[in-house]
């Protein structure tokens, strides 16, 4: 097939989905064209892959033209759920009967859009849990999950390589970490997601556990103050974001433990991904009343811990920290789980499917698989994983301390309740 994806030029996790699979569809013989930045930061890797870039106007003008001129079969567009892509719909329109197949993946579990109509041939989800969110929180139509308009094609992560035989471009010896201890690392980019969780956990276990270290990339200014000033405890390295994917894998490599207390959750979380395929065990927390993804990579006691509190967090970290052969086992039921989520090549064979179903009507084995799945985790997983956890933990009285019961409240429409009492 021929396949145009629209998915911009930066260094985000969307970027990063998007143009794994337009490289591995490229591979595996399909005509592939980019639309972006022709400096982007990923282009050489597609470029490498046989894919084509293509530069347009990203208005409706420029995508009609580009749109009548290329007549690709697909147009893979990823996109958040608000009004932001109404250029396209509109150049679509233009085209009438003869536009190509649309097939949107919907990064932020929103359906906010009133413009996308019948317009979207199949909308993704980058999780079950980013899934299931999407259908309880206010949005423009009702219904629940149609196997037909609706799936789950996860965020991929790229084919394993082995670790590089030159020495790693940061190690503990370099940022002075001594090698018995315990090492933390949180990764991020500047940004409203962070929360002080970490270095909260991390004041109040060091004492007990003087060999816990921590590592954090980027906090905010304001985190990075309190830290300077001594408001955590020593034995805390903030260091700058990076692109550098070989960087931040020698950085996972180093660490024992991932801790990632985001304020507003993740839709999929390549962070928490990346760390688990780099054998880490995490210590999260659940935020129902915003993104929740991370409740659905981590398994409660067997891949780390998904905690309700920052006593909570404290507790899973002195497990973490004083016993090294559950960090190993976590860590290694990490790795194989989130093979199973997130293969490349296994979400490609998802992705090959719902093109061959919205250009032809045939739909594929793996497409039912992965609705049965979903439809399963929406009705008897994803509330007990969101909310039990607070019930144990005492999270319901933090919770309203941070003010944030009454935006659960809000987050958490009846529309929910009754898709789920519907599909028992």
């Amino acid at each position: 097939m021929k396949i145009a994806v629209i998915a911009g030029g930066g260094m985000g996790g969307t970027e990063k989905a998007a143009y794994l699979f337009a490289a591995e569809l490229s591979r595996r013989g399909h005509e592939v064209e980019a639309l972006t930045d022709a400096n982007g930061c990923r282009v050489s890797s597609l470029l490498e892959a046989g894919v084509k870039i293509r530069e347009i106007s990203l208005t409706r003008e420029g995508f009609e033209g580009y749109l009548r001129e290329a007549r690709p079969d697909v147009v893979h567009n990823h996109t958040s759920g608000y009004a932001d892509h109404r250029a396209l719909y509109h150049a679509l329109d233009s085209l009438g009967t003869s536009r190509p197949r649309l097939i949107e993946t919907n990064v932020f579990g929103r359906l906010k859009d009133a413009w996308e109509g019948d317009r979207v041939d199949m909308r993704m989800f980058v999780s079950m849990a980013s899934g299931c969110q999407a259908f309880r929180r206010p949005r423009i139509y009702k219904g629940p999950p149609s196997p037909d308009r609706h799936t789950v094609l996860y965020n991929p992560l790229p084919h394993e390589t082995a670790a590089p035989a030159a020495a790693p471009k940061v190690s503990r010896a370099s940022l002075g970490i001594p090698d018995d201890a315990c090492v933390l690392v949180r990764v991020g980019r500047p940004g409203h997601k962070w929360a002080e969780w970490e270095c909260e956990a991390y004041r109040r276990a060091k004492p007990a556990h003087p060999h816990l270290r921590l590592i954090l990339m980027e906090p905010t200014d304001s985190l990075k103050k309190s830290i300077r000033d001594g408001r955590h405890g020593e034995g805390i390295h903030v260091l700058e974001a990076t692109s550098d994917q070989d960087f931040i894998d020698a950085l996972y490599r180093l660490s024992d433990v991932m801790l990632h207390a985001s304020r507003f959750g993740e839709s999929y979380g390549y962070t928490l991904a990346e760390g688990m395929r780099e054998g880490l065990p995490i210590i999260t927390r659940t935020t129902p009343w915003a993104d929740n993804a991370q409740v659905e990579l981590i398994e409660h006691g067997k891949t780390g811990y998904v905690c309700g509190g920052i006593a909570g967090m404290t507790k899973a970290l002195g497990l973490l920290a004083a016993d090294p052969a559950l960090r190993r086992r976590m860590g290694d039921e990490a790795k194989a789980r989130v093979k199973t989520l997130s293969d490349l090549s296994q979400e490609t064979d998802l992705l090959e499917d719902v093109m061959h179903f919205v250009v032809t009507g045939q739909r594929g084995d793996v497409m039912k698989e992965r609705h049965d799945a979903w439809m399963n985790f929406m009705t008897r997983e994803f509330h007990a994983r969101e909310w039990d956890i607070l019930e144990r933990s005492g999270g319901y009285a933090a919770a309203r301390a941070h003010g944030i019961y009454r935006q659960s409240r809000v987050a958490l429409t009846s529309r929910y309740w009754d898709l789920r009492a519907s599909m028992r």
